[in-house]
């Protein structure tokens, strides 16, 4: 008669081999997530791609008569006085024909952070560099504007930060609805 090695058994080996086919499973699945819309409502989601930046240390954002200069995003670009600490301004806008309903905006990355306003509303904070501190945030960043931000029509959205690096960059980023945008999110921060 047959002796079984200590501690094994038909039990142990479909075990093992249910946790590995789980596994994939669930790997599977979150790579298809990943990889699929987000939303039947997609459409509802804005991708904003151009806007301007300007380097200045104004508390709030610069006007028109500031010498805003035009990018597409993702924007890079070298940044002056060696490694001094630089403040910029980016700034963009998206239309609303519902003010209304509150929306949300999805930063995919904002890699130095930043104070973030909607219409010279402050809508988030999150630290940048100063004096003491250097930051490289590798996370993506979900922000609720509240309806009281909102105007119909044209909406800008600002972010000052402060670097540095001696290269500055700034994304994309998208405006929504909570659903979709979370989605996104969720996924993106997972991976």
């Amino acid at each position: 008669m047959k002796r079984r090695k200590s501690g094994s058994s038909i039990f142990d080996h479909w075990a093992s081999a249910l946790f590995r086919a789980t596994t994939l499973i669930v790997l599977w699945l979150a790579v298809l997530a990943t990889f699929a819309p987000a939303n039947v409502h997609a459409r509802d989601v804005v991708r904003v791609s151009r806007g301007a930046f300007v380097i200045s240390g104004a508390v709030d954002a610069p006007g028109d008569a500031a010498p805003w200069q035009a990018v597409t995003f993702p924007h890079r670009t070298a940044k002056p006085g060696g490694d001094a600490l630089v403040p910029y301004w980016y700034r963009a806008s998206f239309d609303s024909d519902d003010p209304s309903q509150p929306v949300w905006l999805f930063f995919p990355k904002l890699r130095s952070g930043g104070t973030i306003f909607v219409n010279g509303t402050e809508v988030g904070d999150i630290r940048s560099a100063d004096a003491l501190t250097q930051v490289r945030w590798f996370r993506p960043n979900l922000v609720f504007v509240p309806a009281a931000a909102l105007h119909k029509g044209q909406n800008v959205v600002a972010v000052q930060f402060s670097i540095r690096e001696p290269l500055t960059s700034f994304g994309e980023f998208m405006v929504g609805a909570e659903p979709e945008l979370r989605d996104r999110f969720d996924n993106l921060l997972f991976w």
